[in-house]
């Protein structure tokens, strides 16, 4: 995230308001890909996994 320079808030950004593309790779049925923007308006995108029904794993973020 660092390295990205993106931070919590970016991601829930993204989370609260992108759009949500399911990834049909390894764990389909669990991986998802979130598609919106960072608090400056950039484009990011955030890929997670639903370990749980109330928790996730998130796998990378990229601009």
């Amino acid at each position: 995230m660092e390295e990205r320079e993106v931070d919590i808030i970016d991601i829930l950004n993204v989370l609260n308001w992108g759009e949500v593309v399911h990834d049909p790779g390894e764990n389909a049925d669990m991986k998802f890909k979130i598609i919106g923007e960072d608090l400056e308006g950039e484009p990011l995108c955030v890929v997670i996994i639903l370990l749980e029904q109330d928790s996730l794993l998130g796998i990378t973020v990229h601009g």
